[in-house]
């Protein structure tokens, strides 16, 4: 059975965090959009459905005053996301590199038992 490099698996894994920061980042601009197109159909029924200038203009501040606040919403969400996982890219790219010293350093050692077992 072929041994994996512990080097080639920490990159896989930085590889893999990197396919999931992309979704999670897809999934929270998918909300997102969803939450707007929610809130604009919202606007929409409430236009159409009143009658009076008055109304309507009444209507259309509160309404972008929530999609304002939803838009807010959504992208703080989007950016804490994003951040936690930059954050979790950081910890692997510092794993990475503390993996490829122990590799380096079970080589050395895995030759030098070797060239002392070659001598006895």
């Amino acid at each position: 059975m072929k041994k994996i490099n512990v080097f080639s698996a920490c990159l896989i894994a930085v590889f893999a965090m990197f396919a999931i920061l992309s979704c999670a980042a897809d999934a929270v601009r998918e909300n997102v959009y969803n939450k707007k197109t929610a809130a604009y159909k919202a606007a929409t029924a409430k236009v159409n459905a009143a009658a009076d200038a008055a109304a309507l203009n009444e209507i259309n501040v509160q309404l972008e005053s929530e999609l304002a606040a939803i838009n807010t919403e959504c992208e703080a969400e989007y950016e804490k996301i994003f951040e936690e996982k930059m954050t979790n890219a950081d910890a692997y790219r510092a794993d990475e590199d503390s993996l490829k010293a122990a590799q380096t350093e079970y080589d050395d050692l895995y030759i030098e038992k070797f060239i002392e077992f070659k001598n006895l």
